[in-house]
C-alpha cells in the first residue's frame, strides 16, 4: 500500500470513528436503543438513509445491547422518485441487514392537492411504514433525519405554520408501541456527505418536479447563508430549542 493509499484509509477510518462517536452519543443520550429492539429502518436510497443503517449494522456488531435491524423500501409506484433496489438489496445483504422491498399504488394528487407535495408525499410513505411495523411487531421505526433537517423544520414551521416545534431524537406513538428514533438528529449533514462519499455510495436516481420548488429548499438556502456568516448558526439553532427562556417570551 502506497503513501496516497494509506492517507485515504487513515481519513475513512477517521471519518467513521467520528460519524459513530456521535451517534453512540446521541443513542445512549436519548436511550434509543434497548435488549430486545426490533427496529424497523426507513430507507430511501438516499446518503442519509445509507448511513444511517450501515451505523445500525455497525452498532449491532459492536454494541452489548441486543437488537435486530430490517430494512425497507417504500417503493409508491405513482410517485416519480426512483431507487436502485438491486443496489440496496446488495448494500442490506452485505451488512447483514433484512431487506424489505414494499411496492403500493397510491391514490395521491400532488398536482391538484392544495397541501404541500413534499408533505403529502413524504406523509403517504410514512403510513405504509407505520402499518408494516405494525404487522411486524417493530419496537422502533428508524428514520434517517439530521441536525440540518431538524434545524430547517424548525425554521419551516415558524415561518409558515407558527409554531415552535422541530423533530425530536424520539417520539412515542400508537399509545407506546411504537417509537420513532434519529440516531443521526445530533449529527451535521457536512459529516455525512463527507462519510458517504468515502463508502463510494450510488448516489440515487431523482426525478421528483416539486423538488426543487419546496420550502425547504428556501429554507436551506437561507440556512446556507447563515452558515456562510457563521459556521456554528446551525448548531446554535439546534441548541437553542433546549433554552427556551420563558420570562423573555410573549
Amino acid at each position: 500500500m502506497n503513501q496516497k493509499e494509506l492517507s485515504k484509509k487513515k481519513k475513512v477510518i477517521n471519518l467513521e470513528k467520528k460519524l459513530m462517536t456521535k451517534i453512540n452519543k446521541t443513542i445512549q443520550k436519548y436511550k434509543l436503543l434497548e435488549d430486545g429492539d426490533k427496529v424497523l429502518v426507513g430507507l430511501s436510497g438516499g446518503k442519509d438513509s445509507l448511513v444511517l443503517l450501515k451505523s445500525l449494522a455497525w452498532k449491532k456488531k459492536h454494541s452489548q445491547i441486543n437488537f435486530t435491524v430490517t430494512a425497507i423500501y417504500i417503493d409508491i409506484l405513482n410517485i416519480p422518485y426512483n431507487a436502485n433496489i438491486q443496489y440496496l438489496s446488495t448494500f442490506c445483504n452485505e451488512n447483514e441487514i433484512e431487506f424489505i422491498h414494499e411496492k403500493v399504488l397510491d391514490d395521491v394528487d400532488l398536482k391538484s392537492s392544495s397541501k404541500n407535495p413534499c408533505f403529502l408525499c413524504s406523509w403517504d410513505r410514512r403510513k405504509h411504514l407505520f402499518s408494516i411495523a405494525k404487522k411486524g411487531s417493530y419496537q422502533k421505526l428508524a428514520l434517517g433525519h439530521h441536525l440540518d433537517d431538524a434545524v430547517e423544520t424548525l425554521l419551516m414551521n415558524m415561518m409558515y405554520q407558527a409554531n415552535i416545534s422541530a423533530l425530536p431524537p424520539t417520539l412515542s406513538m400508537f399509545n407506546g408501541n411504537l417509537t420513532i428514533i434519529r440516531p443521526l438528529i445530533e449529527t451535521k449533514e457536512s459529516l455525512i456527505i463527507d462519510y458517504a462519499a468515502s463508502q463510494n455510495f450510488l448516489p440515487m436516481i431523482k426525478t421528483c418536479p416539486f423538488e426543487k420548488k419546496s420550502s425547504r429548499e428556501f429554507v436551506r438556502g437561507l440556512l446556507k447563508q447563515m452558515d456562510e456568516n457563521y459556521d456554528r448558526s446551525k448548531n446554535n439553532i439546534y441548541i437553542s430549542m433546549t433554552h427556551i427562556e420563558k420570562e423573555y417570551l410573549p
